[in-house]
């Protein structure tokens, strides 16, 4: 019978990265030695061993094994010693809401230990805990280092719906295309490759996101506008495309419904809107998120004026039917990806 994991195992090349590994776990982590011998060392994490070697010179890596996760109850004091210590966080202790039945709560961070291995630390939340609401401009602010690698590794179907999204956005040459909430421009590394000529008006509320985007893409076509999308007027018959990805799934449809309806008129004749977010599993939870935010920004005394973060996704058929009263014709979902995710196409 299988108990659970035993061990996992790390392998050092050289006496100074098994010195450096054996500082890394015991001295800023605080580990302790289980058992030692000429070649490697064995330690204790608290509800699982690690195994160092000092004898992998040569041995090339094998397998998929993307991190390993720590359980803590103070992420953002274990990051502090580990940035104190001289590694690198890629991705900075935030809270996130994996959106299962029920929704799972936690804080995360990441940073690369002595043999460049990725080390997530890991804190379950109370979901009854109330959660502190952020300004949505100041939430990715803060978040900004490590953005690319959270989204890439961390949200579902993140490997393959950046390509796709961009595969369906136009291939002529100085196409004219909308980004809505284009954040550091993942969808754009993919488009950019396919049409390099490509003309992009991006919008976003953050400007360190844009700062980022701007310095991902030098040369490249681009007119970033600091706003909400909300507020931007957007001309008529302007773009041969617009996309959005991971962004509108903190709106209602109503306040959808007035972007959607400026989004069609400043589509071209035949236009395409394609839009990758991820949506409600029911009408229950959709339902459960609006109240959930409702009562967090009643408790804070925040009013409507600011967007706060937090995730309110629409039911994709209530997505659907918002572009449609927009005026949007032949909406189809192109791909889902996984359970919540999925790939939208409307043609204005």
């Amino acid at each position: 019978m299988i108990h659970g994991i035993h061990h996992i195992s790390l392998k050092c090349g050289t006496a100074r990265e098994f010195d450096r590994a054996k500082a890394f776990y015991l001295d800023v982590l605080g580990f302790s030695v289980v058992r030692e011998w000429p070649e490697g060392i064995m330690i204790d994490s608290g509800n699982g061993l690690i195994e160092i070697f000092c004898n992998g010179a040569g041995i090339k890596t094998k397998g998929a094994l993307r991190h390993v996760a720590f359980s803590t109850d103070d992420v953002d004091g274990i990051m502090e010693k580990v940035r104190a210590a001289g590694y690198e966080v890629f991705i900075e202790p935030n809270d996130i809401v994996i959106p299962s039945v029920p929704e799972f709560h936690a804080r995360m961070a990441f940073c690369r230990g002595p043999l460049e291995e990725e080390i997530e630390f890991f804190q379950e939340k109370d979901p009854d805990v109330e959660v502190k609401l952020e300004k949505m401009d100041d939430f990715f602010a803060a978040r900004v280092n490590g953005y690319d690698e959270h989204m890439r590794q961390n949200i579902e179907g993140a490997s393959g719906f950046y390509a796709c999204t961009a595969s369906l956005l136009p291939a002529s040459a100085e196409a004219r295309v909308l980004d809505l909430g284009c954040g550091t421009g993942l969808e754009l590394e993919e488009y950019f490759r396919m049409n390099p000529t490509a003309h992009v008006t991006g919008i976003d509320l953050s400007d360190a996101m844009l700062n980022a985007l701007k310095a991902k893409f030098p040369g490249k076509n681009l007119t970033l506008i600091r706003a909400s999308y909300f507020d931007v007027p957007l001309g008529e018959n302007v773009y041969d495309a617009a996309v959005s990805v991971e962004s509108l799934h903190h709106f209602t449809a109503e306040k959808k419904l007035s972007l959607y309806g400026k989004l069609h008129a400043a589509l071209k004749k035949d236009g395409v809107f394609v839009l990758t977010d991820y949506f409600a599993e029911s009408e229950e939870l959709e339902k459960e998120y609006f109240r959930n935010l409702a009562e967090l920004k009643k408790a804070q005394g925040l009013s409507d004026d600011a967007f706060y973060h937090y995730d309110t996704p629409l039911l994709v058929e209530h997505e659907t039917d918002t572009l449609r009263r927009a005026g949007f014709r032949d909406v189809r979902v192109i791909k889902k990806w996984g359970i919540s995710t999925c790939t939208v196409l409307a043609k204005a």
